[in-house]
């Protein structure tokens, strides 16, 4: 009876592990941003793919009323496939520029584009840019691989 139970918790577990297995999300606690003042603000998220293959990325950002920053904030730097995947290997970043002061946070999701099942996927960081001077940094999820 020990064995049996003892088997039944190991399945359970193995499969609660492959369910999450291809995919992955993280938040990014904070973002500012407002390009109508002389010394203007933005929020940068990088991210890199540390993976042997091309994943599917989608980034939400929110402001801080809940809803979603329009795209025409959004800019995105060495995206593929129309902003949606970060090749094999490659560092891709977001800049969120909002018109007006607006902060908030964003969720970022992956998911393996074909029948790959990698366990963690990105990496990444956000950053706040003053002008032309670089803020500080906050790691994506502590700055484990996610």
């Amino acid at each position: 009876m020990k064995k049996m139970y003892s088997i039944l918790v190991a399945c359970c577990l193995s499969l609660s592990f492959n369910a999450f297995a291809g995919s992955g999300k993280a938040i990014v606690p904070m973002f500012g941003a407002d390009t109508t003042q002389p010394d203007w603000q933005r929020t940068n998220i990088f991210l890199s793919n540390i993976t042997t293959h091309a994943l599917n990325v989608q980034i939400t950002v929110y402001q801080e009323d809940g809803t979603v920053v329009p795209s025409s904030s959004l800019t995105y730097v060495n995206f593929q496939n129309s902003n949606t995947q970060i090749g094999a290997g490659k560092s891709a970043y977001l800049k969120i520029d909002t018109v007006g002061w607006h902060f908030g946070y964003a969720i970022v999701q992956w998911q393996n584009s074909g029948t790959d099942q990698d366990a963690v996927g990105l990496v990444g960081a956000a950053q706040r840019q003053q002008a032309l001077e670089w803020g500080h940094y906050i790691p994506v999820n502590n700055g484990i691989p996610f």
